[in-house]
C-alpha cells in the first residue's frame, strides 16, 4: 500500500494525465498530417513496447489519436507506470534522507 500513498507518484501521475490530455487536443487540431500523433506514441511508449511488442508480439502496434478508446489503456498502464517511478524515487530519498540524518546524530 505504500505505492498508494506516494505523493509524489500521484503528482507525476496527474502531470502524466494533463500532459497527455493537452498533446491530444493539439494532436486533434493537426489530424491528416505527417507525424501528426507522433507525441502520443511518445507519451506511450512503455505501453507499446511492453503490451504491443512483447506480450502481443505485434511488430507495428501503435496508438492512433482517431482511436480514442484506444488510447484509455495506454493512459492506465503507463499512468500505472509512472506511479510506480514516484512511488520508488520518493522510498528511494526517504531512505536516503534517513540514513543521512542518522550519520549526523552525535553519539
Amino acid at each position: 500500500m505504500g505505492v498508494l500513498r506516494s505523493k509524489l507518484g500521484w503528482a507525476l501521475v496527474v502531470i502524466y494525465v494533463v500532459a497527455f490530455i493537452a498533446v491530444y487536443y493539439d494532436v486533434q487540431e493537426h489530424r491528416g498530417t505527417f507525424l501528426y500523433d507522433i507525441w502520443l506514441d511518445l507519451l506511450a511508449v512503455p505501453y507499446i513496447l511492453s503490451v504491443g511488442r512483447l506480450l502481443l508480439g505485434q511488430p507495428t502496434f501503435e496508438v492512433h489519436a482517431h482511436e480514442p478508446w484506444g488510447l484509455l489503456p495506454a493512459v492506465i498502464f503507463c499512468s500505472g507506470v509512472v506511479l510506480l517511478a514516484g512511488a520508488g524515487l520518493e522510498r528511494a530519498v526517504r531512505a536516503l534522507r534517513a540514513r543521512v540524518l542518522r550519520g549526523r546524530r552525535p553519539k
